[in-house]
């Protein structure tokens, strides 16, 4: 994580989507929010709209949820994408319809884009 942090100093953009059952994604948004304290720099965070359930994924996705909130006006701004299912190894036995990584690219496309401040935003097929 140190050296993730390190390799963070210099850059303007940070996408938060580490995942490893623990609140190691938690920790890597805390952490690169305090070295960019006051800064114009923005960390995409990739959360999930599935944050209902008692698994462990779901509960620290929605630890990660409340840390953006309680921070949405302060910098380095924080937008939080909260995708539904998107193709990936996690859920590729799941036989629902899935978003592309494109359909997400796309949307975090609109959310730097755009002249309205998008905070958080929830979206899924």
């Amino acid at each position: 994580r140190i050296d993730i942090i390190n390799e963070c100093i210099d850059a303007d953009i940070f996408v938060n989507n580490a995942y490893n059952n623990d609140d190691s994604q938690l920790m890597l948004l805390q952490e690169i929010f305090k070295l960019w304290k006051g800064l114009d720099k923005v960390i995409i965070n990739i959360s999930s709209r599935h944050t209902n359930s008692n698994e462990q994924y779901s509960r620290n996705k929605k630890k990660i949820d409340e840390y953006c909130e309680k921070n949405v006006y302060n910098l380095p701004k924080i937008i939080n994408l909260k995708p539904g299912l998107v193709d990936t190894d996690r859920v590729k036995n799941i036989k629902n319809i899935k978003m592309t990584t494109q359909d997400v690219i796309d949307i975090l496309d609109f959310c730097l884009k755009s002249k309205v401040k998008v905070h958080s935003i929830s979206f899924g097929l």
